[in-house]
């Protein structure tokens, strides 16, 4: 898999495909990407917002597996929604940008809580 259309046609695959078979999906798609210039950065960020922002929309369970996971700190969990946030401003996608509030509010009720 070497073009950006295959790994347009993984994403786009996500909505029909078991929750297995789309992490591995997920998995061909990060390791297959070959940066060449400043547009296939652009791309990959793109592209991997729009996966991501699926997940959050498919299933609540990947929301709460983000929120909770200590694979990333809170700090860089508030940092790359915060980018997803900026980057669908920027298009004036608004009702995702309000899920993404959404996801970051529970990550700062997540952590608060783990204070207590």
């Amino acid at each position: 898999m070497s073009s950006e259309s295959d790994r347009w046609n993984i994403f786009q695959g996500l909505k029909e495909d078991s929750l297995k078979s789309d992490i591995e999906k997920i998995q061909d798609f990060m390791f297959s990407f070959q940066i060449r210039d400043k547009d296939d950065i652009q791309k990959f960020l793109t592209q991997a917002n729009e996966t991501s922002l699926e997940l959050f929309k498919k299933n609540k369970d990947f929301i709460n597996d983000y929120v909770e996971t200590d694979e990333m700190s809170q700090k860089d969990k508030l940092k790359d929604i915060e980018l997803m946030i900026e980057a669908f401003i920027e298009e004036e996608r608004y009702e995702d940008c309000a899920l993404l509030v959404k996801v970051k509010n529970k990550i700062i009720k997540y952590y608060k809580k783990q204070l207590n």
